[in-house]
């Protein structure tokens, strides 16, 4: 778990939260206390072993985050991760992330067995969000317009340990130039917790 994060399931617990997204752990915990007050957890998963174990820890719904997915996602893409997980759970609500920005991403989640999908750099470029204005830009600008484009990404382990999606900057090319050492890497997922 990473640093603050029991911390803040405590709080989403005490505040009585009603969905509690979770990854990169047992959820039992969580699962246990939330449906203690009616609430529900969704486990992020990124292939079906992780998708089952969530399920036998008490996760109500899955979220499959494909290997197009920003930050995390797995080996699997969306397109082969979402048809395999709703044949194999028929009855589990499923949210696909990776990959998806419009409604033409949502007809074909959709069509591949999801319930919803999860739009995270969509929403994350909105003017409600935090993310700073060049980042939000970079993103969002159309590429025939000079922003990015869908090559313009860098997948690698070097930022925090875990194999990470993000847009392909001047630092990011720096960051993988070459393996990062363990310290390092640890140090930067303690500054990204």
């Amino acid at each position: 778990m990473m640093p603050g994060a029991r911390e803040n399931v405590k709080v989403a617990l005490d505040e009585g939260v009603n969905v509690i997204n979770v990854s990169l752990g047992k959820p039992d915990w969580i699962a246990d206390a939330a449906h203690s007050y009616g609430g529900k957890v969704l486990a992020t998963v990124v292939n079906a072993k992780h998708a089952g174990s969530a399920l036998n820890a008490g996760a109500d719904a899955l979220m499959l985050t494909g290997h197009e997915a920003a930050a995390h996602g797995g080996d699997v893409t969306s397109l082969v991760l979402v048809p395999t997980i709703a044949s194999r759970y028929p009855e589990v609500p499923l949210v696909a992330a990776g990959g998806f920005a419009d409604g033409r991403g949502l007809a074909a989640a959709l069509a591949l067995g999801a319930d919803a999908v999860a739009m995270g750099s969509r929403f994350a470029t909105t003017v409600e969000s935090p993310m700073a204005l060049k980042t939000k830009e970079a993103i969002a600008i159309s590429s025939l317009d000079g922003g990015a484009t869908e090559s313009d990404t860098i997948y690698s382990k070097n930022f925090d340990g875990i194999p990470a999606r993000v847009l392909k900057t001047p630092t990011s090319l720096k960051v993988n130039e070459k393996p990062a050492p363990i310290f390092t890497v640890i140090y930067r997922a303690f500054l990204a917790a």
